[in-house]
């Protein structure tokens, strides 16, 4: 459907590969004469391509939607702008993603890994980050440690580090629609299970071995983590660990998270 340009600037490629499945994004393409449509973000094989709500209905996906291919921030290139802003609720991807009530929602006998990463504060932020900044990231944990290298793989998020203090609880979006330490904490999860679980690791590999980069076949596993959370927090009766490592299993076996998990 067609819909008005919006007035913010659009995604960089990097921004484009954190917006989770489902989505909502306006594209103008660098060949249409017809304006701005809007879409939903489909990945396959760890690529985002726009899906329309037909194609997203009827399964399809068309690859010449490619949604990291010839972008830039003006004309002639292809422009993509996140139409609703991850954690403001209504994409289901994005609910997932914001710090606190997004990735998980963690009580305080958190039966679940990695759970300082997703209680992160925002003054959690500032504490990585600072230490970061002073060369002192080994008083941190390892989940800070490896935090505090995605943060610093991010010198487009650098503002958001320096000013996470003054935050608060407030949702911290950019003018693009990413939340960036949403973002970050996702990476640094999925590094930290490609390290420390065999089975993620395996199943990186086979993705690495099917021609994903190392960030596409990350963004696999972090997909394949935040789905398997989300089951078992909304009631589906599955049991955490056994439910990721089949899904890891079948990942091993050359199917994408989107084919495990569907729309």
């Amino acid at each position: 459907m067609t819909a008005p340009e919006p007035n913010y600037p659009p995604l960089s490629t990097r921004e484009i590969q954190t917006l989770p499945e489902g989505a909502r994004v306006i594209v103008t393409w660098s060949e249409g004469n017809d304006g701005p449509h809007e879409y939903r973000v489909h990945w396959r094989r760890g690529e985002p391509y726009a899906q329309t709500d037909q194609e997203r209905h009827e399964g399809r996906v068309d690859l010449e939607k490619w949604l990291t291919y010839y972008v830039g921030p003006r004309p002639p290139f292809t422009r993509v702008w996140a139409l609703a802003a991850p954690g403001a609720g209504g994409d289901f991807g994005a609910r997932r993603l914001s710090v606190r009530d997004g990735v998980t929602a963690v009580t305080a006998d958190d039966p679940f890994p990695y759970s300082e990463l997703r209680n992160a504060s925002h003054e959690f932020f500032a504490k990585v980050w600072r230490a970061q900044k002073s060369g002192s990231v080994k008083v941190l944990s390892h989940e800070g440690q490896r935090l505090a290298q995605r943060m610093a793989s991010h010198p487009e998020w650098q503002a958001w580090w320096e000013r996470a203090d003054d935050l608060g609880d407030a949702q911290a979006v950019t003018g693009a629609g990413v939340n960036p330490f949403a973002a970050v904490t996702m990476e640094a999860i999925a590094e930290g299970m490609i390290e420390e679980n065999s089975v993620a690791r395996r199943a990186y590999r086979r993705l690495q071995r099917d021609d994903y980069s190392h960030e596409q076949a990350r963004t696999e596993i972090a997909r394949a983590f935040t789905e398997v959370l989300w089951e078992c927090e909304t009631g589906h009766g599955v049991e955490f660990d056994t439910r990721l490592r089949q899904v890891f299993r079948r990942i091993m076996r050359g199917e994408s998270a989107q084919e495990i998990f569907g729309e």
